[in-house]
């Protein structure tokens, strides 16, 4: 497991109230090992063309709708559409496993400054000049002072 996201879920649970509950519970026990069976195909992204990457991702898009319904009790008649889904070119691919959250960090600090024109910036290179201050934080979070 990625140190950082290891990280982040034991911010989470630290952060987490002893009363609250969990918004989205699955009761399906066969939905998180089919996604484990698909973990192969969600990773390797950049091997497939666009045909593929939605043929692939297209059963997810049909089971989210299902559980905000589910979450947000509303039974509505209307019939739902797919979320668009659409790859932007030119966005580096993460070559390295350990690096995945250090990755995720920096396209959503990209995307939420600048949009998708900022996260074409994004280099392995920068990916590993970034993990450096992020592991600084991780450090004085987790020492005692």
């Amino acid at each position: 497991m990625d140190v950082l996201m290891h990280y982040i879920a034991l911010d989470r649970t630290r952060k987490k109230t002893p009363t609250s509950t969990p918004k989205i519970a699955f009761h399906d026990t066969s939905f998180p090992a089919s996604l484990m069976k698909q973990y192969g195909r969600f990773t390797q992204t950049a091997l497939k063309d666009r045909g593929k990457i939605k043929k692939d991702i297209n059963p997810i898009t049909v089971v989210v709708r299902h559980i905000l319904n589910s979450t947000t009790r509303q039974v509505s008649t209307n019939a739902y559409k797919p979320f668009a889904l659409f790859r932007v070119k030119r966005i580096s691919q993460n070559p390295e496993p350990t690096d995945s959250a250090v990755m995720t960090v920096m396209l959503i600090q990209a995307h939420a400054s600048d949009g998708m024109e900022r996260c074409k910036e994004i280099t392995e290179a920068s990916v590993l000049s970034a993990a450096k201050p992020l592991s600084v934080l991780v450090y004085r979070d987790i020492t005692p002072a």
